[in-house]
C-alpha cells in the first residue's frame, strides 16, 4: 500500500520511508527517522539531505548509473530495488555501475545484493 500511495504522489519518498520505520518493516538510525536521497532526473543531480552529493557532468554517458536512480527515486527510495538495468541479468556490468555509483559518496553508499540480482543503498 505504502508504495501504491508513493506511485500515485499521495506520499513523498521521506514520508514512504519514515511510515517503513514507524511500522517496523525497516530499522531506523539512532536518530529515529531515515533522510532519503533525492535524485533529479532532469538535473541529473543527486541531492541527500538538501545537499548535492553527485552530479553526472555527462548523464549521457552514463545510462546505468541513471537506470538505478530513476529506479530508487520511482520506488520512494526502499532500502533495496531489484537490478533495473537494461538487457538481462549481468553481475559483473551491475557491480561495475555500483562502483561507478559509489565513487565520491560520502553520506551514503550503494551495494551489489550477492546474488547480482539487486542494489541496495545504506547510510555511511
Amino acid at each position: 500500500m505504502l508504495d501504491l500511495a508513493l506511485r500515485m504522489s499521495i506520499l513523498t519518498p521521506g514520508d514512504h520511508q519514515s511510515l517503513h520505520v514507524a511500522l517496523g518493516l525497516v530499522e531506523a538510525p539512532a536518530g529515529g527517522t531515515v533522510p532519503v536521497p533525492e535524485w533529479d532526473d532532469a538535473a541529473h543531480v543527486l541531492r541527500f539531505q538538501g545537499r548535492t552529493i553527485r552530479q553526472l557532468r555527462r548523464p549521457k554517458h552514463s545510462p546505468n548509473v541513471r537506470a538505478i536512480l530513476r529506479a530508487f527515486q520511482e520506488e520512494g527510495w526502499p532500502s533495496q530495488i531489484d537490478d533495473p538495468l537494461p538487457n538481462g541479468r549481468h553481475p559483473g556490468r551491475l557491480r561495475e555501475t555500483i562502483r561507478s555509483l559509489n565513487r565520491d559518496l560520502e553520506q551514503i553508499r550503494f551495494r551489489a545484493d550477492g546474488d547480482g540480482e539487486g542494489v541496495p543503498w545504506e547510510l555511511r
